[in-house]
């Protein structure tokens, strides 16, 4: 006698749905007499036939089989001691639905883990420290543990200082993010990077710290990490260690500490050089002007005014804004043009040329890019500043070439001072206003983030700022309120790089060392402040000379691209590195040089991160990376989604150790026989997918979950991703008012690129009058499937298994 499902209707009768319980599908009665010649029970040793020839099993042995065989009859009989050892029709059947004794994929590692890093596609998260979205969630280090206890191998930290510059917080900067200590998150990596996994966890820092703070990070890595922690080479890698030497190791990347005074100096030279421009124009604006129409410039001399003269002829005679002079001539301009500027100014140059070790944060050189949106201000401050007519020449020389710009993450920190002393030296309210109308975002693609970002990121400044001498800013030497604003007009480029396309070249912002640059300029006039600004230099030229542990102990050297990103994926280079690209420039870049980015990544690392105004922590396809090499497909690991499914498919494969082997098209060196993914390939092979039926729903679910007065309509649905030319997909009948369907269906799909397509199932429950419900998910990697009748387990929407709900399939490759 059947069972039966009771569904109350309107409170007042019962429905009553009989419960089907189909014996095997015809294919695993028809295995099961081929292979026990038709006898009642089979043996292990027919059942080792059928597991080399039907399933593929070619490694298993005899006494493997035995194994086996106890262990399906200890759980369908719970038999402590075992009366027989044959199984029945139902034993094997039993043993077929069994998705850890019959699984899809290979549950151990069976790739080759001796290959160079860069050989394998990696587990990666982005931002792995946050709870939820990307503006207001709570920063912890439970995502972290979340993500090592589900196979994940790359972590990304965002280190900043606190308020008091004495501690390392981990938080996503310029957000409403609560932060979480650096050492809480190395801890809880320390105790869960293995667990798992025993292939190595990369920890990726991207690094807001001063060089203080970085060495008290190593500091922290070598005391909580310990043993665990790796410690590379002196210098950068040759060839990328392989995951196998680095079992149970922790390594550190992020961009290493450079000398910088080759990226300062220019910098240096060119502050000067606008700072003699801008002081002669608005001198020459002062001689000119109605009110000193009569009174003239004392402070201007002849040779200022020639300058001055020099760069309106240049400017009006060719026509645009560059200026015809060489290294040679600019220096001695500004050497002749400082001496009408005053002691002050000559104290800043003479500090500017003394030889100053002074090593900035890696955002400071990494991330310096020239200033080449000031034209979109610069009319705006002519209004502010009272300045029209011939000083649009100012605004010319000002957008002169990238070579001789000022870096924008040096001037937004000067600005910063520049503003309070505007306010110190007696500016009004209506000067206040028109500051603050240059917003930080001007040139930006709108991102919803920044919008919060603002007011913390002024607040925090102004708080840093407090022990600034601020009554001697009032004798500022820099001149006029107007040259100030002309200034700080050039601070609207900053973001955090890592949330923003590179391809903006936009410039993160520094910390500690802008500080000592604005420190260096109130010292120029003013005695009471240089005493502090010789101690910090004291103190960075110690930092310099004294070897950094914290570079020492960064193992994977990241770069961003210098000389554009085409230069960069062809040029050769003697050490391997990684390079960090958003998803954006990937898309742009693999469409017109696809094959120079495979080529790249079978030396180097390309990690591929979500653009920024994904704040809801949504993914990408990452399909887009894997098609070209990229190893580090960095994703937001706390949310859920189709992108995400995809993610945890691919990293079923080798046993889910979070290191898949690359496929040997990626690593073909040959100019002919790089792989081109917008290439037409022909048919390689075809995929034959069967699938049975499902069962599980009614020990997972209410029995209301799916209908309330019915039971369940389940129909499943299949797709192929992976190369173009292979997307497929397909469903199958709805099975209606049945909590076990049985759809005894087959699919056949034609693939040209196996090695890199995915096999995604979905099962849902059909709805006539509203949104199908969902019933489960898998993803498996095609070249990972196992030939015949397997138990495919189904995951919820966050990718968390289901205790029973499976499906019985077939896989075959024809």
């Amino acid at each position: 006698m059947g069972s039966y499902n009771y569904y109350k209707m309107f409170g007042c009768f019962n429905r009553k749905f009989k419960m089907n319980e189909d014996g095997p599908p015809p294919d695993v009665v028809e295995a099961f007499s081929v292979y026990t010649q038709d006898d009642s029970q089979m043996s292990a040793d027919q059942l080792l036939r059928f597991l080399v020839d039907f399933q593929g099993e070619a490694g298993y042995t005899l006494s493997m089989t035995e194994d086996l065989l106890h262990q399906v009859l200890a759980r369908r009989h719970h038999l402590t001691k075992y009366t027989r050892n044959n199984l029945t029709l139902d034993d094997f059947y039993f043993f077929l639905f069994q998705d850890d004794l019959n699984p899809p994929i290979n549950l151990q590692v069976h790739h080759d883990m001796t290959a160079p890093l860069q050989h394998y596609f990696i587990y990666t998260g982005h931002n792995s420290y946050l709870t939820g979205n990307q503006l207001s969630s709570d920063c912890s280090d439970i995502p972290i543990i979340n993500a090592l206890e589900r196979g994940v191998r790359g972590i990304e930290l965002d280190v900043w200082p606190n308020s008091a510059k004495d501690e390392i917080h981990v938080l996503h900067g310029r957000t409403l993010t609560t932060p979480v200590r650096l050492d809480k998150c190395f801890k809880s990596i320390k105790q869960h990077a293995f667990v798992k996994s025993s292939y190595p966890v990369i920890v990726t820092l991207e690094d807001h710290l001063t060089p203080s703070l970085r060495e008290k990070v190593a500091e922290m890595a070598i005391e909580i990490f310990g043993e665990l922690l790796y410690y590379p080479e002196p210098g950068c890698f040759d060839v990328f260690p392989s995951p196998q030497s680095l079992k149970h190791q922790i390594v550190l990347s992020t961009k290493p500490p450079k000398e910088y005074l080759d990226s300062i100096k220019p910098a240096k030279e060119s502050l000067e050089l606008k700072t003699v421009k801008v002081k002669n124009a608005l001198k020459t604006k002062k001689t000119s002007g109605e009110d000193l129409s009569e009174k003239g410039s004392p402070g201007l001399t002849d040779e200022a005014e020639t300058d001055q003269g020099k760069l309106e002829h240049n400017t009006d005679q060719d026509g645009d804004d560059d200026e015809v002079m060489d290294d040679e001539e600019r220096g001695s301009e500004s050497h002749k043009s400082s001496k009408e500027l005053g002691p002050g100014f000559k104290r800043l140059f003479a500090m500017q040329s003394a030889d100053l070790k002074v090593e900035p944060p890696n955002d400071l050189a990494e991330g310096c890019s020239t200033d080449t949106d000031l034209s979109s201000h610069l009319g705006e401050t002519n209004e502010h500043a009272g300045l029209s007519g011939t000083d649009s020449h100012l605004r010319s020389q000002l957008e002169d070439s990238d070579e001789h710009a000022v870096p924008s993450c040096m001037n937004s920190h000067l600005s910063t001072h520049l503003r309070k002393t505007d306010e110190h030296a007696g500016l009004t309210s209506i000067d206040n206003r028109n500051y603050n109308q240059f917003s930080p975002l001007d040139g930006f693609e709108k991102d919803p983030s920044l919008d919060i970002q603002n007011s913390a990121q002024v607040k925090e400044s102004d708080e840093c700022a407090k022990d600034r001498n601020l009554e001697n800013s009032k004798s500022s030497p820099l001149g006029t309120p107007e040259y100030k604003r002309l200034l700080a007009v050039q601070a609207t480029d900053f973001k955090d790089a890592e949330d923003l396309d590179v391809s903006t070249n936009r410039s993160k912002t520094g910390t500690t060392e802008h500080k000592r640059l604005g420190s260096l300029l109130d010292a120029c006039e003013w005695g009471d402040d240089e005493e502090e600004a010789v101690e910090d230099d004291e103190d960075v030229n110690k930092t310099q000379t004294k070897p950094s542990v914290y570079k020492r102990l960064i193992a994977i050297h990241a770069e961003k691209p210098k000389d554009g990103l085409r230069k960069t994926f062809i040029a050769e280079a003697e050490k391997v590195k990684r390079l960090s690209l958003s998803e954006h420039e990937l898309a742009r870049a693999a469409e017109s040089y696809a094959t120079d980015i495979v080529r790249f990544t079978q030396k180097n690392i390309v990690r591929v991160y979500p653009k920024g105004t994904r704040v809801t922590s949504s993914n990408f396809e990452p399909l887009q990376g894997w098609m070209v090499g990229a190893q580090m497909v960095a994703f937001n690991m706390q949310g859920y989604g189709k992108s995400l499914w995809l993610m945890h498919g691919m990293f079923r494969g080798n046993g889910g150790c979070g290191y898949v082997k690359k496929p040997e098209i990626l690593m073909k060196r040959a100019p002919h026989e790089v792989f081109d993914p917008r290439a037409t390939l022909p048919e390689k092979t075809t995929l034959k997918v069967k699938v049975y039926l499902g069962d599980g729903w009614r020990l997972d679910f209410s029995h209301t979950h799916f209908d309330t007065y019915s039971p369940p309509d389940f129909y499943t649905k299949m797709y192929i991703v992976g190369a173009p030319a292979d997307f497929a997909k397909t469903k199958t009948k709805i099975i209606v008012d049945d909590w076990t369907p049985s759809w005894d269906e087959e699919f056949v799909f034609p693939l040209r690129v196996p090695e890199l397509a995915l096999l995604r199932i979905e099962v849902s429950e059909h709805d006539i009058s509203d949104k199908d419900d969902f019933g489960g998910q898998t993803c498996l990697p095609v070249s990972e499937l196992k030939p015949g009748i397997r138990a495919v387990p189904l995951y919820d929407r966050k990718g968390e298994k289901y205790k029973s709900v499976r499906l019985l399939m077939r896989f075959q490759f024809v």
